[in-house]
């Protein structure tokens, strides 16, 4: 009998099956296949598989077996897993990005000229002009968006310019979006700092300022980067309405916890002080083995 095949690239049940096998119990998979929403491709399915099935084998590793009702034991494996998950999601991010801005805002670049070459037509009458105008002047806006998405997957100026103007940047950004004013203070030369402690730190100033615009009503707030010796520090502080941290973990805590697990994941410390009335504020530090200079700040 011939064996059934996937078709369009999805994963059929056998593959399911063998995928649980393999993690060593008899639990229903469930794939991005299984998933409502947009369709995904092969190599994303096929990825989605190898997670689940590694996650799986951690929950196996975690709890002894499946039925098995002693307390689960605090291990390393899933930091681990989580870590891998970040950088992955970096990775995509990155990957993006760069489609983003090397294809899409070229095209869209083209778009934009081709319009104005028509707006300058002679032929072209006063309403066929001012149609154009409103296209031209919404591809502009749309170029804007793609721009400020690569830059937030991805900020390439890390990079080339470093992390202080980088923050700078991203900070003056977000108040003229957000209308909150950051107060932005950089001491000392940072140096050249490695570039996944430079990106821990920069997502760290994202996901903050993130949720002191959706969640704290602050209408200001305060970032702080400072290196002494080789520790480099950052603090972000805003005087809103603050949280209860353990119940925000629970309810909203993908953040909070990536901040944290981005620190680790560097060798440093996040620590978050919060609590309701009091506003917030969150302390990364993390050891820098490159010497400072002043060729970056």
């Amino acid at each position: 009998m011939a064996k059934k095949k996937s078709v369009g690239g999805k994963p059929d049940a056998a593959t399911k099956r063998k995928a649980a096998k393999e993690a060593g119990g008899s639990y229903p998979l469930v794939t991005p296949a299984s998933v409502p929403g947009p369709a995904l491709g092969a190599r994303e399915q096929a990825a989605g598989v190898q997670v689940a099935t590694r996650l799986l084998q951690a929950v196996r590793r975690t709890n002894g077996t499946a039925n098995a009702e002693a307390e689960p034991k605090p291990d390393a494996e899933w930091r681990a897993f989580g870590v891998g998950l970040l950088l992955a999601q970096e990775n995509e991010r990155a990957s993006l990005a760069r489609e983003l801005h090397g294809d899409l805002s070229q095209r869209l670049a083209l778009l934009e000229l081709n319009v104005a070459t028509l707006e300058s037509d002679e032929f072209c009458g006063e309403h066929c002009k001012q149609l154009l105008l409103s296209v031209h002047r919404q591809l502009t806006a749309l170029s804007n968006s793609v721009r400020r998405m690569a830059y937030e997957l991805h900020p390439a100026a890390l990079e080339h310019l470093g992390l202080g103007p980088t923050v700078e940047s991203y900070i003056q950004e977000f108040s003229a979006r957000e209308g909150i004013q950051v107060r932005y203070q950089c001491e000392n030369a940072l140096g050249a700092i490695d570039p996944k402690n430079a990106l821990c730190l920069y997502r760290t100033v994202q996901e903050s300022l993130r949720n002191i615009a959706q969640h704290s009503g602050a209408t200001a707030a305060e970032v702080f980067l400072l290196r002494n010796g080789d520790t480099v520090q950052l603090r972000v502080k805003d005087s809103g309405s603050g949280f209860e941290l353990d119940s925000a973990r629970r309810k909203r805590g993908l953040g909070l916890r990536s901040m944290e697990e981005r620190a680790r994941a560097c060798g440093g410390s996040c620590q978050i002080a919060t609590q309701p009335g009091a506003g917030t504020e969150v302390v990364v530090e993390i050891r820098e083995n490159r010497p400072p200079s002043k060729i970056r700040t």
